[in-house]
This record gives C-alpha cells, sequence and structure tokens, in this order.
C-alpha cells in the first residue's frame, strides 16, 4: 500500500514543483488541496489518514504564510 511520502511524491509530479515543500505554498498548495479533494487523483491506493497527513502539510503552510514583516 502505498504512504504519505507516495502521496506527496505524486502531487509535486502532478503539479511539477522541484522540491515537495513547494506544496505548502501558493499557488502550489491551493491547487494540492484541490487536487485532494476532489476525484483528479486516484486516492484508491491510500489510507484515508495518509490523506489527511499530506492535506494537514499542504494547507498548513497557508496559516503560516500570512507573516506580518512590520
Amino acid at each position: 500500500m502505498k504512504d504519505a511520502d507516495d502521496l506527496l511524491k505524486e502531487l509535486a509530479d502532478i503539479l511539477q514543483v522541484m522540491y515537495i515543500s513547494d506544496l505548502r505554498v501558493k499557488p502550489f498548495c491551493d491547487i494540492a488541496v484541490r487536487i485532494l479533494r476532489s476525484s483528479i487523483a486516484d486516492l484508491n491506493g491510500y489510507r484515508a489518514e495518509d490523506i489527511s497527513e499530506v492535506l494537514e502539510y499542504v494547507s498548513d503552510e497557508k496559516q503560516e504564510g500570512k507573516r506580518n514583516d512590520d
């Protein structure tokens, strides 16, 4: 069975990013969330826990990325 790392690599391939950490920055995080919540990617080989983990990984940066550089 595939795991969270495999899903992150698959998303990185789909979005053609160089690093998995790029999935945490806009606009990639928004697109990755849409992919995970839609039927675009075949998620049948992944456990629900792994999908949730990846969803949390890519969506957390949206809140953290809103920094005040004042």
